[in-house]
């Protein structure tokens, strides 16, 4: 007669916990890639400070190209205390004050007028997959 006792018969159920864990740590690092930076260039005569762009009070018009990636898209807006939500693989994006466009791998950002007497930050980022990019602007304030 054959005893088999609670380590034998748990022998198997530990096998596969062992071999469940050793495939799925194996699985991320199959898909965990490193992503380039974002390289976004721009020929409009602007000045920075700060790492922002300073946008002139009457409002206007800047326009930046990728020249690493394609197709990108807005993520997220942020401005003082307001969170502009911008829904996933978003292109246009039209707010009170601003609007933002992507087209392939050109981003325009539009500016109205800033009636305020403070200055108005904005941080816009866009990502292409799990690479992200944030723009720092500030427009003027009304004098």
């Amino acid at each position: 007669m054959e005893f088999k006792t609670k380590k034998t018969r748990n022998w198997p159920i530990a096998i596969a916990i062992i071999a469940t864990l050793s495939f799925t740590s194996c699985q991320e690092d199959i898909y965990r890639e490193d992503w380039d930076e974002m390289i976004w260039n721009t020929e409009a005569q602007t000045t920075q400070k700060d790492d922002a762009y300073i946008i002139d009070a009457n409002g206007g018009e800047i326009t930046f190209t990728c020249s690493n990636y394609s197709n990108p898209w807005l993520a997220d807006a942020d401005s003082l205390d307001k969170h502009y939500y911008i829904e996933y693989d978003v292109r246009s994006y039209d707010a009170d004050w601003f609007k933002a466009d992507i087209n392939d791998n050109v981003l325009k950002v539009t500016f109205k007028a800033n009636p305020n007497p403070a200055e108005r930050p904005l941080k816009l980022t866009v990502t292409a997959g799990d690479i992200f990019h944030a723009f720092n602007f500030k427009q003027s304030a009304k004098k």
